[in-house]
């Protein structure tokens, strides 16, 4: 094997530990209720991180896929600077009405505004080759988290205030560890919009599509399903973690190949292969619970959705693949199309099995939604493919 495909393995396996170790341990260690506050939270973080691709990440590279060049560390990192800003007020503003949520407030928008950071940064090091500025952030990010985790343990039980003082403390040392930061003037983020006018606006069209179907949806359905329920179904979407970071950290390379490579029936397949057997691991993980006398927070409550939630993985994978795909290569109108049929598998769906049935049948309901959504993208790509081989 070449030096550079295990330094891709390596630090996809890096990054998947350093983010899946906060997700596993709030697993194991939350009950239902706590978990879900936690999730609000980690929502925000999703939402920064998505923003964080629409605006400067994928942007960036965009504009490099169809100009041949690309913005400078000191405009990428000044835009990313202040984005990780505004995550922190907004996570700490939520975090401050939402009395439970008042005790984290500092320690989660904390965590949030070094997510986006870290997210940003790797991107830009993935890209370049960096190989200093990706593994040793993701490995002290990991060994960070544990080394807190342990010494929070050592004091009490684990709650969700120790767990969030983790999450943050990770962060923050991955942060230190990636590629240092450069900030400028307020000025070059006005320039960066200007430079990047014909990237950005489909970018976080798509974006806040998306957002509303994975973020919103949830947030909607915490209310109708109570805090414990809310729980456990965003608890089934962490069992899709592994698989989404899996492909995030090679979300500059998915993206900088050519469309025609993933539309290539050897690499369907592949993923199809590699989606389904996964699904079905995960399925088996979940079932397995039932039988384990020990209570291990949320995680425990699993065990009755473990078929849906392996069916979910299935098509989490194939979705989340594609759309990176298409957020390089589709047309706006194709991405807008492929991102409204997302939309409404996805918020109608679940929120109404939710509000008229119950925990169950929201939980089969987003499994139904992904899979339709997944299908629609890998269709989209191949029509897309299609329609360029012919007019070249």
């Amino acid at each position: 094997m070449s030096t550079s495909r295990v330094n891709i393995l390596v630090g996809v396996a890096t990054n998947a530990l350093f983010v899946l170790g906060v997700q596993f341990a709030a697993l194991i260690t939350l009950a239902p209720s706590d978990f879900g506050l936690f999730s609000i939270q980690y929502l925000i973080a999703a939402f920064g991180n998505s923003l964080c691709m629409s605006l400067i990440a994928e942007a960036w590279i965009r504009r490099e896929v169809s100009t041949q060049s690309r913005a400078s560390w000191g405009q990428y990192s000044t835009v990313l600077v202040y984005l990780s800003g505004l995550m922190f007020v907004a996570t700490l503003i939520v975090s401050l009405i939402i009395p439970a949520l008042r005790e984290i407030a500092v320690s989660g928008s904390a965590a949030v505004a070094a997510s986006t950071i870290r997210t940003g940064s790797r991107y830009y090091s993935v890209r370049l080759g960096e190989k200093r500025n990706i593994i040793p952030g993701d490995v002290a990010g990991l060994l960070i988290t544990i080394l807190a985790l342990g010494v929070l343990a050592v004091q009490a039980e684990i709650d969700l205030l120790q767990l969030n003082l983790a999450w943050a403390a990770g962060g923050i040392a991955s942060v230190l560890a990636s590629r240092p930061l450069a900030l400028g003037r307020l000025r070059i983020v006005g320039q960066w919009f200007m430079e990047h006018k014909r990237e950005v606006p489909p970018l976080l069209r798509d974006s806040i599509i998306t957002d509303l179907g994975g973020i919103a949806t949830p947030l909607l359905l915490a209310p109708v399903l109570g805090l414990n329920g809310f729980g456990i179904y965003r608890a089934v979407s962490n069992a899709a973690a592994p698989v989404r970071l899996a492909i995030t950290p090679l979300r500059p390379i998915i993206s900088a190949a050519k469309l025609s490579s993933h539309v290539s029936l050897s690499r369907v397949a592949i993923l199809l292969v590699t989606a389904t057997t996964t699904g079905a691991v995960v399925a088996v993980f979940l079932w397995a619970f039932a039988f384990i006398p020990m209570e291990l927070g949320v995680l425990s409550s699993l065990a009755d959705f473990s078929v849906a939630a392996g069916t979910f993985v299935v098509s989490s994978l194939l979705l989340h693949y594609y759309s990176i795909v298409a957020r390089t290569h589709f047309s706006p109108t194709k991405l807008t199309t492929g991102r409204t049929v997302q939309l409404a598998a996805s918020a109608v769906l679940p929120l109404l099995a939710g509000i008229y049935l119950d925990l169950n049948a929201a939980i089969w309901a987003y499994a139904l939604a992904t899979a339709i959504s997944a299908a629609f993208w890998v269709v989209l790509a191949f029509i897309e493919s299609s329609q360029r081989a012919i007019e070249s």
